[in-house]
């Protein structure tokens, strides 16, 4: 791609970047797109780098009440998390990159290309074809990599220290092998625009969005999710939120802040993510036909096929 010429990664998909600045230029309202879960987030195992490279419960913006250029919590957004893995501070680093996110002004055609496919990914397919052929343990013909050793690769990049990891890892092996090949997928591949496709090819597509619904419903029923997540600003640079400060569940007062998180629904009157906002979510997969994750030929087609051509799956001609 053309740098500033095309390609919307770290603007219809990335951290969110909403007002006017002297770092990023005039970026209006950017990103928004594509978005993460609160059952998703919630499902990383503690030392996980990938949520925070993955999820973000932040966003920079203009403060309605000071007007300062800030980053801010997003709060209770259980279904409207951004995907951080494309993030115009990340660009800052190289300087051809960050001199277009300057250029631009609502909208930034960053050239950045789309990635067809990560090591990573390669290792999940392995994983996955090993384990189907001869199982976990075993290594394929002219290849001393098993399933298993395919997946911990994966897994252990994860995470910064070995006690972590292996605690991770044992817990993640308690599940059936193909359900931990299904969860490292998500972990790993989250915003990059493969995993639909790998849950449509198991036949888990349908399954996994019920999953997702109820997994959230009974946390909100059940309180399970933390009600506040409280952090500070860094010292070094108050623009910014110490994202290593954060500490989730009730309020902890003092020199931190706070903002409602996921667990603030169960008590929330409206509960309006439990009651209008989660029903919403495809909310024709599973109606007239179960499943239904195909979209319908175009009447004009239907029309000049002469009748050889007609809708299924419950869609009219």
């Amino acid at each position: 791609m053309g740098l500033n010429k095309s390609g919307e990664l770290g603007y219809t998909i990335g951290y969110r970047v909403n007002g006017v600045s002297a770092l990023f230029g005039p970026k209006g309202n950017s990103s928004g797109k594509l978005k993460l879960t609160a059952p998703y987030y919630m499902s990383f195992v503690d030392g996980d780098i990938r949520r925070d490279m993955t999820c973000a419960i932040s966003q920079l913006g203009t403060d309605k009440n000071t007007n300062e250029f800030k980053e801010s919590m997003l709060g209770n957004t259980p279904f409207a998390l951004y995907c951080s893995k494309w993030d115009y501070r990340k660009m800052m680093e190289n300087k051809t990159w960050y001199a277009a996110v300057l250029a631009s002004d609502q909208k930034v055609s960053s050239g950045i290309n789309v990635v067809k496919m990560r090591y990573p990914q390669i290792l999940l397919m392995y994983a996955e074809v090993v384990n189907e052929l001869h199982g976990k343990d075993a290594a394929a013909a002219g290849c001393s990599l098993t399933a298993t050793g395919a997946l911990k690769e994966i897994h252990d990049r994860a995470f910064a220290a070995s006690d972590k990891r292996e605690t991770a890892w044992n817990e993640l092996m308690q599940k059936e092998f193909f359900d931990a090949i299904v969860m490292e997928n998500a972990w790993e591949l989250a915003g990059e625009g493969v995993r639909k496709y790998d849950l449509i090819r198991w036949n888990l597509l349908s399954e996994k969005i019920d999953e997702f619904k109820t997994t959230y419903t009974n946390a909100v029923y059940n309180a399970t999710y933390p009600k506040y997540v409280n952090f500070k600003y860094r010292t070094d640079n108050p623009m910014y939120i110490d994202m290593t400060s954060l500490v989730f569940g009730n309020k902890v007062g003092g020199e931190y802040q706070n903002k409602a998180f996921f667990g603030a629904e169960t008590d929330d009157s409206s509960q309006k993510n439990l009651k209008v906002n989660l029903p919403s979510i495809s909310s024709g997969l599973n109606n007239a036909v179960k499943n239904r994750y195909l979209l319908p030929i175009a009447s004009t087609t239907i029309s000049t096929s002469n009748g050889k051509l007609h809708n299924s799956y419950g869609y009219s001609d």
